[in-house]
């Protein structure tokens, strides 16, 4: 008997040693099981979540970007990432929303398809990539005004040059 076999309790402890936060999606769509990080992530209790449908955490407005990710994971149901080349966002229970990515993979449990959803949180990650575009913006404005200011100043150097010519 293996180490793993000895512990039922371990898939537990397992699902809630993972880094990211993890929901498991049963045939029907609904939330059989999640770790502790989803819970923090959302702010909704494991109570809340379990037996709601996947899209109780999809905003309405980012559902067919959602859609399209599950749609072509069923297509073709081998470890599928997401990994911020999209944009997609969860609820949280105070209606704000949480830009997220997800990597998706299918398990058979007791011959029914289950669906493992690693989900990580990109929020530091966009404010990131806002303040490296509001930099490189200000980099450009900056840069276009010495520009002008250059050339201002070459320009009055030759007035000031011809005029001492003269």
């Amino acid at each position: 008997m293996g180490i793993l076999d000895e512990a039922a309790f371990s898939a537990r402890q397992l699902l809630e040693a993972l880094p990211s936060a993890v929901a498991i999606i049963d045939p029907e769509g609904k939330i059989i099981d999640l770790n502790s990080r989803l819970t923090t992530m959302t702010d909704f209790t494991r109570e809340d979540l379990l037996g709601q449908s996947v899209r109780f955490l999809v905003p309405p407005w980012n559902a067919e970007e959602h859609l399209t990710v599950i749609r072509n994971f069923t297509a073709d149901p081998h470890l599928w990432q997401t990994w911020s080349d999209q944009d997609l966002y969860i609820a949280r229970k105070d209606g704000s929303e949480l830009s997220v990515s997800f990597a998706l993979s299918q398990v058979t449990l007791n011959d029914r398809q289950l669906v493992v959803v690693a989900i990580r949180d990109n929020s530091e990650q966009k404010k990131a990539e806002s303040a490296r575009a509001d930099a490189d913006a200000k980099a450009s404005l900056l840069k276009a005004a010495a520009e002008v200011a250059l050339a201002e100043s070459e320009q009055r150097f030759r007035l000031a040059f011809v005029n001492n010519m003269a």
